[in-house]
Formats: C-alpha cells, structure tokens, sequence
C-alpha cells in the first residue's frame, strides 16, 4: 500500500499575493508621501511639545505662596539656637497666633533627601501645605505619615513598621504637600522632632509690623513674592493642548481623512474585479462620492 501525502492547500495567495500588497503598498507611498510625512511631522511635533511642555511644568520655579500656607509671612530659625523657645514667644506677642512646623533632615539615600516634620494637620496657618491621601494624620509617638515618593523609597505601606533615626514609627497614612508636590517628608505630631535642624514660624503680619520687628540673629524672614499668573500646571496643558491639536488638524484637511478622495482606501476594500464595479461599490458605501469615485476609482492602475 503507497501512502500519498497531500500538501495543504495555500489558500492565503502565497508569494504572488504578498508581492501585490507590496506594490500596492509602494504605489501608495508614491501617490500619498507628502501626506505622510506632513502627518508624521505632525506627531513628531506633537510628542516633542507634550513632552517639553511637561519638562518645563516640572522645572517651573514653585508658586509665589508655597512654603506660606495661608500666612502672608514667615521665619525659619536654626534649630539649634538655645533660645528658641523665647524667640517663638516674641513672634507670637508681637503678631499674634503663629504656626509652628520643625524639621529634621535625614539621609534616605534619595537624590532630593527628606525632612521628618513636626506639624499640626490643624494649625492656624500651615493647613493648606498638608492633605491627607489615605489613612489617618499621626496622633502621638510612634505614628508617621510618609508621602508617596518617600513610601515607594521605601517600600512601606499604611500599617507598617519605619525605623529612622532610632526609632520604631507604625505608619498611618500617606500625605502630600499640595503646594509643592515635589515635597519629600515624613509627618509626626507636634513636639515629635526631638533634634529639628530648621524651624519654621508662619504668621501674618502687616509691611508695618513685619518691618518694624527685630528678628534675632540667624532669623531668615521672608514674604511671598507676586504671584506671576503662570502656574506649572498651566504651562503642562497649555504644551498638551497643542500639541494634541496638531494630528487633529492634520486629520481634517482634505486629502487626508475625506472617503471621497484617492488617498482614502475606499476602492481598495472591495474585492478585486473591473473597475466600473469598483466604482459602483464605492459609490454605494458612500453616496456622496458618486459620480466623483467612479472617476477616481477608474483611473487607478
């Protein structure tokens, strides 16, 4: 008995066919190129713009209140004056109620480092430089919160355990600083920084009041600058916009998108057969086409 092995049938079109599609697909390219690299162009400049656009949001200088929280001045002192205490009460006695926030810098082996800050959620002025992204503010020793940069850095979720500078902290929750959301810290409640290398005093004060106070050695005060009306967040969208534009315009000239023109792929759709035929398909699938397709259709070679 001789066994004969029959070859499936290739019913894809083989060679032949992929040599069709390639000189369909060069004939194309010859009718169309200045389309296509008006549309690649198009996207390139697109891209480069979102991406400029975001660069130059990220490197924008903060805004004129960020580090005032709703105080309309403030003064850092070195943590490591022996007159701290006095000094804050002079602040308060003279403009009235202060917010105080101290600050620990510690090494976390981040190109931007990280501070452990003492801060109350509720102060009179630093409310608007917190907000709570999950789980809960710190309310005694033991609790932290960390921002989310500082947590992925460290791998540490809400529930866990964070030990720094020879501490045991549980975290409670993630925070953010809304007005600077490149801000890296770890929240504890006040009077948790047992060694702070900054401290910071928000208060308000009058130009007459602010000037006419003798700040003590080693006092940096400061007041917001004008703001300059162009935020990051502007500049970001503003670049998206554009560049988001310029394909969309670029899909709505004529030539480009229209089923009625040659560069559309209106003919080469239906199967292949004369060419009054494919013109009459074209013209059923789009009406508005005829007698338009049928001359086009016919002329292609």
């Amino acid at each position: 008995m001789t066994a004969v092995l029959d070859r499936a049938t290739e019913t894809s079109g083989g060679a032949p066919a992929r040599r069709a599609v390639l000189r369909w697909a060069l004939r194309m390219f010859r009718r169309e190129w200045r389309q296509q690299l008006l549309v690649l162009t198009l996207i390139t400049v697109a891209v480069a713009a979102t991406i400029f656009g975001a660069a130059l949001g990220t490197n924008t200088p903060l805004p004129a209140n960020a580090g005032f929280g709703s105080a309309s001045a403030l003064v850092t002192l070195p943590g490591n004056d022996p007159h701290l205490a006095m000094e804050i009460a002079a602040l308060k006695g003279h403009f009235g109620a202060v917010d105080v926030i101290e600050n620990q810098v510690f090494a976390t082996g981040l190109v931007t480092g990280a501070q452990l800050r003492a801060q109350n959620p509720a102060g009179a002025y630093g409310r608007p430089m917190l907000a709570l992204v999950s789980g809960r503010y710190p309310h005694g020793p033991g609790e932290v919160d960390l921002t989310s940069g500082l947590a992925s850095a460290f791998r540490l979720r809400t529930g866990d355990t964070w030990r720094v500078d020879g501490r045991a902290l549980r975290v409670t929750g993630i925070v953010e600083n809304p007005q600077n959301l490149l801000d890296t810290f770890a929240l504890v409640a006040p009077g948790q920084v047992t060694r702070p290398t900054q401290v910071t005093v928000l208060f308000d004060a009058t130009p007459l009041s602010f000037g006419t106070f003798n700040f003590p050695p080693g006092a940096t005060p400061l007041r917001p600058q004008p703001p300059s009306g162009l935020t990051p967040a502007i500049i970001a969208l503003a670049f998206a916009v554009v560049g988001l534009r310029s394909p969309s315009r670029a899909a709505a000239r004529p030539g480009l998108a229209s089923p009625c023109s040659p560069s559309a792929s209106c003919c080469s759709c239906f199967p292949a057969g004369p060419a009054e035929a494919a013109a009459r398909a074209c013209s059923t699938r789009w009406p508005a086409c005829w007698p338009r397709s049928q001359a086009w259709c016919c002329s292609l070679p």
